[in-house]
């Protein structure tokens, strides 16, 4: 089980790649280049900072499980920290893609979790499945 996280990891990025296109395409129709890079910028800020508190969290559980809460804890500060440094940045240069970006980020946030709970409960369903099917053999072979 010690792969866990990663099984997960698939398709949120899957769903989050549509979705930086179709945001993409959506923020140039509605505000021409800005719109595009601001919901481009949004969507692949969630998707990257998303990714690497997972393989963070993997690597630590497959180091030594009691590091997952410090690491996890470590990264979730200063990835948002990172972020806000970045977004107070942008939000000073008044650049006109802010408010795409700002809308990425929140739809990107949305469709990565409502992915990663399907992956995790299919992952999760799927191990039971397998440990149900294997106790039903062992006792099958008992008889």
């Amino acid at each position: 089980m010690k792969n866990w996280r990663l099984h997960q990891l698939w398709l949120p990025l899957y769903c989050s790649t549509a979705l930086l296109v179709i945001a993409t395409v959506v923020g140039w129709q509605i505000q021409g280049l800005d719109g595009a890079a601001g919901a481009f910028a949004g969507v692949g800020v969630v998707m990257a900072s998303y990714s690497m508190t997972m393989l963070v969290l993997a690597w630590a559980d497959s180091v030594k499980t009691s590091w997952v809460l410090p690491l996890g804890v470590l990264t979730y500060m200063v990835k948002f920290t990172v972020i806000g440094v970045v977004l107070a940045g942008v939000a000073a240069s008044g650049w006109k893609g802010l408010p795409a970006m700002g809308f990425g980020v929140m739809a990107g946030i949305v469709v990565w979790i409502t992915a990663q709970i399907i992956a995790l409960n299919r992952y999760n369903r799927k191990s039971s499945e397998d440990t149900s099917e294997a106790g039903i053999t062992s006792a099958t072979k008992q008889e």
